[in-house]
């Protein structure tokens, strides 16, 4: 009856304790950061300024009403700012600044979800927005950076990698989770083009550079001569006049003078069309790509990614393309793999080092047998504390391999210095336990304590090194305990064994 009575309240415990640490993140994370970051505004391209800056002006009277913890408020417009941001008189970017965590109610995430709700909707305009983040954050993720879900389409067809690029967009937006979802590659930059007959301009005595002179000086315009007036200069352009350069048509009016001392219409020896041209082609490893990034809100990463890559193995990709994940999420195997490399060469190591100090094999194993409870302790804290298994936690596990083998060190060594003065080893077993448990629990509290503060996420840009700190934390408590009661059982059921080899032997 004990025993079914104790395992409910142990789990009433741990749920009760989960709840507290909750409740003090909470507390922290709204102290975070009171930035946000500067979030973007793009009307479609060949957008006019005057229309943008009439655009901001009423995004401007929003975030005044609907924020009333902003601090301050500063726009511009037609210069991209941060990480894939448009650039042009069509884009505009926003930045506010909001009052210290203890003086507002909302949290900067709760803002900025605010914000997303109220600013969708608003016809011909995408916005995205995000939280700016700590200053180590920041440096983290780039200098700013803040879209950490990418998905590359490569392939050589840009129309093509379009079309796949707005499924992977709708793909990523099905994803429960994802915000700010976004395509690098902006709508093209409507253009003429001029496709001369060279057949036709050959008879008439035209060549192409004569054709394209008639047009950069009739619609850009070309310096004349400089007109001098008490010693300034002004340049003297000269080009068509604008009702002459406005339309399709007008341009297929231009006259260019033939070879043969005699105008021809523009029209008639080039044909003339409407188009829209890239802004920009990105490349990588020489090949074209396209980026459909995003960021996440309100779920962790590591589930948001699985479900995205889910999707992409049944994504059909047509020939010629390749669809793949990029950004963190690649970065983040990459890292976990040679941390995964780092763990195993720490572990051989230690092993290693007290096999030469001990001189002998059997001991340090018993000593390394404490390094799989502190993964106990590991698992706790991050559950109670709802930290993710990040690369920082991954650090922390690495430092626990060489941490907490030196309480086992310190009881081992003694217990073996205990026999070499003619103690039997169960006694020297108890004697050990006994003199070396304040020792013990010195070394290790000392460590947990000074590690408190910055487990408990304290301090701008603390919540980056706070994993670390709980792993350390959470693998140095557990494993203190299993040390005391364990280890000392299995040094005797080792050392019983090893005497009855030699006995038989």
């Amino acid at each position: 009856m004990l025993k079914c009575g104790c395992i409910p309240n142990l789990k009433t415990g741990i749920l009760a304790l989960k709840a507290f640490f909750d409740k003090v993140r909470g507390i922290h994370e709204e102290k975070v950061s009171n930035t946000l970051h500067p979030f973007t505004v793009q009307l479609p391209v060949g957008t006019k300024f005057e229309m943008t800056d009439a655009l901001v002006t009423q995004l401007e009277t929003v975030v005044q009403q609907e924020v009333p913890e902003s601090l301050s408020l500063r726009t511009s417009i037609g210069a991209g700012s941060g990480y894939m941001s448009a650039s042009g008189p069509h884009a505009a970017n926003l930045r506010i600044r909001l009052v210290d965590g203890h003086e507002r109610e909302r949290s900067t995430n709760e803002v900025v979800a605010h914000l997303r709700k109220v600013l969708s909707g608003i016809p011909d305009a995408q916005i995205w927005i995000s939280s700016r983040g700590s200053l180590i954050t920041r440096l983290l993720s780039r200098g700013g950076r803040q879209d950490r879900i990418e998905v590359e389409i490569r392939g050589h067809d840009l129309e093509g990698g379009q079309r796949i690029a707005e499924r992977v967009k709708e793909l990523v937006e099905g994803i429960e989770g994802t915000v700010n979802v976004r395509v690098s590659r902006e709508e093209g930059k409507p253009e003429l083009t001029v496709h001369v007959d060279r057949e036709r301009a050959y008879m008439m005595a035209l060549d192409l550079s004569t054709i394209a002179d008639t047009l950069n000086t009739g619609l850009t315009g070309k310096i004349a001569t400089r007109y001098r007036e008490d010693g300034d200069e002004f340049d003297v352009r000269v080009r068509l006049q604008k009702m002459d350069r406005l339309s399709l048509d007008n341009v297929k009016t231009v006259s260019v003078r033939t070879g043969m001392d005699s105008t021809v219409a523009l029209s008639n020896v080039a044909h003339i069309a409407e188009r829209e041209g890239p802004i920009n082609i990105d490349r990588r490893n020489q090949e074209r790509v396209i980026t459909v990034s995003a960021s996440f809100s309100d779920r962790d990463f590591g589930g948001i990614a699985e479900e995205i890559t889910d999707k992409l193995a049944a994504f059909d990709v047509p020939e010629g393309f390749v669809v793949q994940f990029a950004g963190e999420q690649e970065e983040q195997q990459e890292a976990y793999r040679n941390l995964m490399i780092v763990l195993l060469l720490a572990v051989a190591l230690v092993y290693m080092v007290m096999a030469s100090q001990f001189e002998l094999l059997l001991h340090p194993f018993v000593i390394m047998l404490s390094i799989p409870f502190a993964a106990i302790g590991v698992v706790l804290i991050l559950f109670l504390t709802g930290t993710n298994v990040s690369i920082p936690a991954y650090i922390g596990i690495i430092m626990l391999v060489g941490i907490v083998v030196n309480n086992a060190i310190v009881l081992v060594d003694y217990i073996n210095l205990l026999r070499k003065q003619g103690m039997e080893t169960r006694e020297a077993i108890l004697e050990g336990g006994r003199r070396r448990l304040r020792p013990i629990l010195m070394t290790t509290l000392t460590t947990v304590f000074a590690l408190m503060p910055m487990s408990l996420g304290l301090g701008t840009g603390a919540e980056m090194q706070a994993p670390m700190a709980r792993v350390v934390v959470g693998g140095l408590t557990v494993a203190m305990v299993f040390t005391l009661f364990f280890i000392p059982t299995v040094y005797s059921l080792f050392e019983s064994a090893r005497a009855k080899l030699r006995s038989e032997a």
